[in-house]
């Protein structure tokens, strides 16, 4: 199936394991340069590998924790370092409910 994803900048909150891995894998495997985030860094940094390994997409783990909002800024900032922009028809996939009450308070 073709989602209309291939070179768009997927971010997914909760992208370590469960819901969050899978929407990853789905967006990586319709061409999309995911980037994941999580808290647990050794978690991520392996899910990150065997995103890699099983869609052969670009990868970007970020250990974050959404409901703080230093680290939702880092998260940015570190997607717009590797990705250079983010644009209005780029993805964000939030899976952790607190996630899009943060991003909204921030203002990102």
């Amino acid at each position: 199936m073709d989602l209309g994803l291939s070179g768009k900048v997927a971010i997914v909150t909760g992208g370590s394991t469960g819901i969050g891995y899978a929407t990853a894998r789905s967006m990586a495997r319709e061409g999309a340069r995911v980037a994941i985030c999580a808290r647990r860094a050794d978690v991520l940094e392996q899910a990150a590998a065997d995103l890699r390994e099983d869609t052969g997409g670009e990868i970007v783990p970020v250990a974050a924790d959404v409901s703080q909002e230093a680290d939702i800024r880092q998260l940015f900032d570190a997607v717009l370092a590797r990705f250079e922009a983010l644009v209005e028809e780029d993805v964000a996939a939030f899976n952790q409910t607190v996630a899009e009450a943060q991003v909204a308070a921030v203002g990102v």
